[in-house]
């Protein structure tokens, strides 16, 4: 099921029954992020190594884990799950798999579930608005998913996972280096039958539990996916060299709805919903270091295509549906590093133009289907940005300067500050200002007219200021971050009721975020790491107490690991504090605290063998009303490398 279907009926049935309308390298490459966290240096930043996380887990799982961040999963694996970053929309994090865009202009977001975590070196998530350095959609942040590197000996690791609920998990690579070029291959397999048992959900209305409690069988919920990466690399001299790459997904899932269809209206009305996602990005990109003294060029070309196929003969809502929808994104880029020093004071000049060009059409073998059309969306953007350091980089001052003309949209004029202040070797204080944009997606404006559910071609650009402030505090046994961030979001687009049988996409009054992030890492011995993030944020409509739905006021996680050769252990804790689901605040999804254990077992420094219990406790949880979420489960994986 694609967003649009999935996040208006989410939206919808808290709305009809309770609606209320509130009034590396040091070259730093910005816009497409490149294999480093150093594209945005005064932001806030966490990277992530799941490669050396031995245990199962997915991408959502692992974002959800990090401060600043909160996910929403509508079904457990396999299912669509979406990414918040300080409180924004999933439609306003920009997401990157090897510097390349994901987002479209069809729809804005990302579904991290279609992306095999088996793939991924390092995650890199920038907190915090940075359209000026990575473009529409990068109101809460970015997040850059860097696949795994090609290395100058042959290499190759398998893994095989298999746990509840008929889940089976694999993953294949294979590094070949050859005298000047360099070959990476990997696939990635995922398949499960999704039949969880579940709790139906209790609902507090106005402060009174109603319902909930009876036990029923997650139906019509089997997921099955492959993904594969193939990537090469040409070396023409030590400074020169050309990167070739293609990411490839296919998912073909079942969609099982809110609970009520299988708690109320199955068997009287089938299960029948289904969807199949194919995504190809091809990427080339190539860079020379020194064409001209201190100078550093690159230019590359991506073309992401997708296809999303939904049918569903039977919805408990409107007519029956079979719709395919296709995207087309291409983005090139040329940019330019220059590097200077001047005494005490460097210097490095960015300058960068890029091109996107966005398609997306609709196809139906229903006669009479209502169709959204063909749309196409061309935006060309310039970049500049100086990185001064000053008195030998103690204190460092980044502005940037962004232009783009989107062909349907108007001209936007992005700026940011950024600064970093370092009194201290163990110390960085950090702070940044600046605006950030999202344009409208395809479907947003022109989702055909369902009967319950249609576009808006009238929507505003969504718009925000603000920024952050915090400092870093490193020692060799520790790291300790804090930060306070707030921004103002002007024209927010969420799917609301104008009627009482109609749902649109409008924008809504200012918006308000602020919060604070904290994070704490420490290793009192080699053998022990304690871990811990806490994130206070509150978003609400300017001037009133209404928080924006889906968004947790509190949420804290704790893990702690222990090695003692060849074994590690390590259990870990959420607690995601209670959050409204629907704009009046009537409707609330309860707190919950879930608890992980696993340990993992390393045999001559090439097998392991690991084993994770998840949700120890057994406790029924939910991201989102109407979709119950998986209870406790056991997963076994085995593994081996060069």
């Amino acid at each position: 099921m694609r967003f649009t279907f999935v996040i208006a009926y989410l939206v919808a049935v808290p709305f009809f029954a309770f609606a209320e309308n509130p009034s590396a390298d040091a070259t730093r490459v910005i816009g497409v992020l490149s294999e480093s966290a150093s594209e945005a240096p005064s932001a806030f930043i966490t990277v992530i190594k799941p490669s050396e996380d031995k245990s199962s887990r997915s991408l959502p799982e692992v974002l959800s884990q990090t401060a600043g961040m909160h996910t929403t999963e509508l079904g457990g694996l396999g299912q669509l799950s979406t990414i918040s970053i300080r409180g924004s929309s999933h439609d306003q994090v920009g997401v990157f798999l090897d510097g390349v865009p994901l987002n479209g202009s069809q729809t804005a977001g990302v579904d991290m579930s279609t992306i095999p975590l088996g793939n991924i070196e390092r995650i890199e998530i920038i907190r915090g608005g940075n359209s000026a350095a990575f473009g529409s959609q990068s109101i809460g942040g970015a997040i850059n998913l860097v696949t795994k590197p090609m290395t100058s000996k042959r290499a190759w690791d398998v893994r095989l996972t298999g746990g509840s609920f008929g889940t089976f998990k694999s993953g294949i690579s294979w590094n070949e280096p050859l005298k000047r070029l360099d070959l990476l291959v990997t696939h990635d397999h995922f398949s499960s039958q999704g039949d969880y048992p579940f709790r139906s959900a209790s609902t507090n209305l106005l402060g009174t539990t109603v319902g909930g409690g009876r036990n029923f069988t997650r139906l019509h919920n089997a997921s099955l996916s492959e993904g594969f990466l193939t990537k090469a690399t040409f070396r023409f001299s030590a400074s020169m060299k050309a990167t070739a790459s293609n990411d490839f997904f296919w998912s073909d899932r079942d969609i099982p709805g809110t609970e009520e269809e299988t708690t109320l209206l199955y068997p009287s009305n089938p299960l029948e919903a289904k969807e199949t996602i194919f995504r190809d990005t091809t990427s080339f990109v190539f860079t020379r270091k020194d064409p001209l003294p201190q100078v550093s060029w690159e230019t590359g070309v991506s073309n992401r295509i997708g296809v999303s196929a939904f049918s569903d003969p039977s919805p408990s809502l409107g007519q029956a549906i079979d719709v395919t929808y296709m995207s087309d994104g291409i983005h090139a880029h040329t940019a330019g590093t220059h590097h200077a020093k001047v005494d005490a004071t460097s210097f490095m000049t960015i300058l960068r133009s890029e091109v996107t060009f966005d398609l997306s059409d609709d196809s139906s073998p229903l006669t009479g289907a209502p169709l959204q059309g063909t749309h196409i969306r061309h935006t060309p953007a310039v970049l500049l940005s100086e990185e001064m350091g000053l008195f030998d980089d103690k204190i460092t001052l980044i502005p940037t300067l962004r232009v783009e003309d989107a062909s349907d949209r108007p001209s936007r004029f992005i700026w940011k500050l950024g600064a970093i202040l370092r009194p201290l070797a163990s110390l960085e204080v950090r702070g940044n200002l600046g605006t950030s944009h999202r344009y409208p997606a395809f479907d947003e404006l022109y989702f055909p007219d369902q009967g319950y559910l249609r576009g808006n071609p009238n929507l505003d650009d969504e718009s925000a200021f603000g920024g952050d402030i915090g400092f870093i505090l490193t020692g060799d046994r520790a790291r300790f971050e804090t930060t306070y961030f707030e921004q103002a979001i002007d024209n927010s687009i969420l799917f609301v009721p104008i009627s009482s049988t109609t749902i649109q996409p409008v924008n809504t009054a200012r918006a308000h975020s602020r919060g604070i992030e904290l994070a704490l890492r420490v290793s009192p011995w080699d053998w022990l790491d304690l871990e811990t993030n806490y994130t206070w944020q509150r978003m609400q409509f300017s001037g009133t107490n209404l928080a924006l739905p889906g968004r947790p006021e509190h949420k804290l996680n704790a893990r702690v690991e222990g090695q003692y050769r060849p074994a590690s252990l390590y259990a870990e804790l959420q607690f995601v504090d209670r959050y409204p689901v629907n704009l009046a605040n009537t409707v609330v999804l309860t707190s919950r605290t879930t608890a992980n254990v696993g340990m993992t077992v390393k045999f001559k420094q090439r097998y392991f063998a690991s084993c994770d219990v998840k949700d120890l406790a057994d406790v029924q949880t939910y991201d989102a009303r109407g979709f119950p979420l998986p209870r406790r489960s056991f997963w076994i994986t085995v593994g081996a490398r060069s």
